[in-house]
């Protein structure tokens, strides 16, 4: 959300509440008080289905012999822990061009016969284990695999915490009106907000939500083809 910052969001939801007065600066258990309700709602909203994430490439460099690689701010691949896996494909680091490859379910890797086969991957499976996330990769990478080869995920990352009171917001901007009337509805009976104006923000705060689950949708109409890999996908 460029050029929003957490700091004017506080400052337009107290506002909006008639908690300060234009120009005010907010108070520091005020500012705690709209960060925690930012939070607890962004949450709420993920488990309605709005994608409450960021949607980014991660490069896996491939290392012959190795089976699983680890995702995490610790992980031997230093990233967020991917919540959701969505895409994966095979890069040629000399050509460019991008291969996909085929994401298996649990039981689908588990069947295989021989996990620790080399040669140049053709599939992976992510386990999204806490604290890390392990992409196993199958065929293991052989020497020249891992010299022509990196593989490219496409994840759906978590929102990062915002560290400064100044950072931008990780949100589109036609976010931005629904998370300052929403959070504003969070709170307008905890800042005792009289009733006529709680029922004029709720109704703003569900309108808003309205419109931002119409615009969050995918851009292209799903694609059904036949799975060719033999596997079976419960």
């Amino acid at each position: 959300m460029a050029g929003y910052t957490q700091s004017r969001l506080i400052y337009l939801v107290l506002l909006k509440l008639g908690v300060i007065n234009a120009g005010a600066t907010p108070s520091a258990t005020q500012t705690a008080d709209v960060t925690d309700a930012i939070d607890d709602m962004i949450q709420e909203w993920q488990a309605d289905g709005l994608r409450t994430w960021v949607l980014q490439d991660i490069v896996v460099p491939l290392v012959a012999g190795q089976k699983v690689y680890t995702l995490g701010l610790t992980g031997g691949v230093v990233t967020p822990r991917p919540e959701r896996l969505y895409g994966v494909r095979r890069h040629d680091l000399v050509s460019g061009i991008d291969t996909p490859l085929v994401m298996y379910s649990s039981s689908d890797y588990l069947t295989l016969s021989n996990k620790d086969q080399t040669g140049t991957p053709t599939a992976i499976f992510y386990d999204k284990y806490i604290p890390y996330g392990n992409l196993y990769v199958y065929l293991v990478p052989d020497d020249t695999a891992a010299m022509e080869y990196s593989i490219i995920l496409s994840v759906q990352m978590p929102l990062a915490s915002v560290t400064s009171y100044t950072s931008d917001l990780q949100f589109p901007n036609a976010w931005f009106q629904a998370l300052k009337w929403g959070v504003a509805d969070e709170l307008a009976m905890d800042y005792g907000v009289p009733g006529q104006l709680q029922q004029l923000i709720q109704q703003k705060a569900m309108y808003y939500k309205t419109n931002l689950e119409n615009y969050d949708q995918e851009d292209a109409s799903p694609y059904f083809t036949l799975d060719l890999t033999g596997q079976f996908r419960p």
